[in-house]
């Protein structure tokens, strides 16, 4: 959700759009768009302005990759009118989206998986300057052994890719190593890559662990967190825009999943051990559990803003609950779904 009123949802096939807080959901799939093809996830800058990937051919209940096929379908009016730009492998592979992020209505990155082995994963990175009618590729991770200098490593499963600027952004994922960090920098835009180094906390020895690096979270253009989770979740904070990072917190007795900030002081997360949504409100430093509806309980989060948040429940025609008192009360909204 953008707003609560706002928002977008993308399901399977199913481009749909929100603007009374989810109480109606409007169906604005492009008509001649090919019945097979899947949607995979998008980018949603306002409402009128949004982005959806496209790339999967599903038949029979089945969805599989296809050489020729992937691209990103593109509206400016709310999804009244889409575009299409098909985008070309280099190498003639399938282009499968696993991650797209857009800082404005021009400039915009895509990171398209080539499948890998275990703990490995080969990725391509497009960039747009022109608000998706044009892609090209920047960069990327291969299996080949002559990668130009500034490459992504093909080692370690990718978690997806962020900008916070024209030119500053981080690729992050679970690392193929013990006691490394899987978190990578570009200042140029996306055309090389980096290594940050990210110091242990006091205390914790880090060099024999398994960590998973999620991307990071701004809220002002120096200020931000960044969570790694190894035998424990550490929150890594930044005050220089993520030129570097040191450990704030450490999480010693939750754990904690899809952790998810909204401002520096509040935060929801997923303890998958407990199975309960949990929260926040001193930076992470302290964790209560959220009390949900038992019918909501393993539903998608969706935070607004630090009082409004939105959980969706698939299955069963699906349900969506709102709270906008910061989880101290829940209503479940009565979903309804019409063409555009």
């Amino acid at each position: 959700m953008l707003s609560e009123a706002q928002g977008w949802g993308v399901d399977g096939r199913a481009i749909l759009k929100t603007s009374d807080g989810g109480a109606t959901w409007i169906n604005v799939t492009p008509p001649n768009f090919p019945a097979d093809f899947a949607f995979q996830g998008g980018a949603f800058l306002s409402a009128k302005t949004a982005w959806v990937p496209y790339g999967w051919i599903c038949a029979k209940g089945y969805c599989q990759s296809a050489s020729g096929v992937g691209g990103v379908l593109r509206t400016t009016d709310g999804g009244k009118t889409w575009k299409a730009t098909a985008i070309g492998s280099p190498n003639g592979q399938p282009v499968i989206t696993s991650s797209i992020d857009f800082i404005n209505p021009d400039d915009g990155w895509l990171m398209a998986g080539h499948g890998g082995a275990a703990g490995s994963e080969a990725v391509d990175v497009y960039r747009t300057t022109d608000g998706g009618a044009t892609w090209s590729r920047v960069s990327g991770a291969s299996f080949t052994s002559n990668a130009p200098a500034g490459s992504l490593p093909v080692g370690g499963d990718k978690n997806g890719i962020v900008f916070a600027d024209a030119r500053t952004g981080w690729v992050t994922g679970d690392a193929p190593a013990n006691g490394v960090a899987d978190v990578y920098r570009t200042t140029d835009g996306g055309l090389t890559w980096h290594h940050q180094t990210l110091p242990s906390p006091a205390g914790e020895d880090l060099s024999k662990a398994e960590l998973g690096v999620s991307l990071p979270q701004f809220f002002t253009s120096r200020d931000g967190v960044m969570i790694v989770n190894a035998s424990q979740t550490i929150i890594y904070s930044t005050s220089d825009g993520g030129a570097s990072w040191h450990p704030a917190v450490v999480v010693r007795h939750r754990s904690l999943a899809n952790v998810q900030f909204v401002s520096p002081n509040v935060a929801w997360a997923f303890d998958p051990n407990m199975r309960v949504w949990v929260r926040t409100l001193d930076g992470g430093t302290t964790w209560g559990d959220v009390a949900l509806p038992p019918a909501a309980a393993g539903g998608e989060l969706d935070l607004v803003n630090p009082k409004v948040v939105f959980v969706w429940q698939g299955g069963g025609g699906g349900a969506f609950w709102r709270t906008t008192d910061g989880g101290h009360s829940w209503s479940r909204i009565a979903m309804a779904l019409s063409s555009a």
